[in-house]
């Protein structure tokens, strides 16, 4: 029986860095609400889904959905294989979102899984905002 990784953080960024010779990890822009103009429309501003996990025993395949919290609805699946040294090593992971659908106003999350374990999520909630036509979606 596999045994699921600790999921020990997970944040949508608009970047995440990590320097080389410390090891540190700098978020920039961490963000949980996005204020568009006209919903639906397609959240476009380049972003990333962060997270920190341990406890990985080998090589582990993981998921990360977008889904729609109201419907149940999957947008977007990611799948990616991640390898440690060993379950005490820390892995820092960034997985760049070019584009987030937003069907309607409401409550959407970025869901990591390890098989059919629910490891964590991120949430973003998409409202309705008022902006000039052309300017990008504001996040906060």
């Amino acid at each position: 029986m596999a045994v699921s990784p600790t999921l020990r953080s997970i944040w949508m960024a608009d970047d995440a860095t990590k320097d080389e010779v410390t090891g540190k990890v700098t978020l920039t822009g961490l963000f949980d609400q996005i204020e568009g103009g006209d919903i639906p429309e397609l959240f476009d501003r380049p972003c990333c889904v962060f997270f920190n996990l341990s406890g990985l025993h080998g090589s582990v395949r993981l998921r990360l959905c977008y889904a729609d919290q109201e419907t149940g609805e999957v947008l977007i699946q990611k799948t990616m294989t991640i390898t440690a040294a060993g379950p005490r090593e820390s892995m820092d992971n960034k997985l760049e979102i070019p584009r987030m659908p937003i069907p309607h106003d409401g409550v959407y999350a970025w869901e990591l899984y390890h098989g059919f374990d629910l490891l964590g999520s991120a949430f973003v909630n998409a409202r309705q905002g008022q902006r000039p036509a052309g300017e990008s979606p504001n996040v906060t």
